[in-house]
């Protein structure tokens, strides 16, 4: 795989982008993925632990913060993500957030400043709302579609 890849993941609520960006950070050796709200973050700790050793699964939102020493994945809100980690992948779900009066800034700032070393995923329901271009796509790939672009970081 590309060193940077970005793919953004595109679909109405409900189709499995989130189940989607959980597989594919737990198929890395280590990752994190940025939530909108915090018991969505909580509820994703919960199925993640399950599957992994609990030791190397971290939880860190505005309430609460999980760090185990061996953590290799953290979930997180999207305000509490470590941006000083370098992690194999990076998601960050509900990406159209950037666009809200009260949050957008931090989610911007995700958006231009944090990358998963090997892929970054961007999740987005925004554009599923009926526009020409997203009936395409949940037409042929029954509900969400993925596009991905190299990315160089200097």
């Amino acid at each position: 795989m590309p060193k940077n890849k970005i793919t953004a993941v595109l679909g109405p609520t409900n189709t499995g982008k989130t189940h989607l960006a959980i597989d594919t950070m737990l198929s890395f050796d280590s990752g994190m993925i940025g939530f909108p709200l915090r018991l969505l973050a909580r509820e994703v700790y919960d199925k993640v632990i399950k599957k992994i050793s609990i030791d190397k699964v971290a939880l860190i939102t505005g309430e609460e913060k999980i760090i185990p020493t061996n953590a290799k994945y953290y979930l997180c809100t999207v305000e509490s993500m470590p941006i000083e980690k370098h992690l194999e992948f990076v998601g960050i779900d509900e990406i159209q957030m950037c666009a809200d009066h009260e949050r957008g800034h931090i989610f911007t700032d995700r958006l231009l400043n944090l990358r998963g070393e090997k892929l970054t995923m961007l999740m987005d329901s925004f554009f599923s709302g009926g526009s020409l271009c997203n009936s395409r796509i949940n037409k042929k790939t029954k509900g969400w579609g993925s596009y991905s672009y190299g990315f160089i970081k200097s």
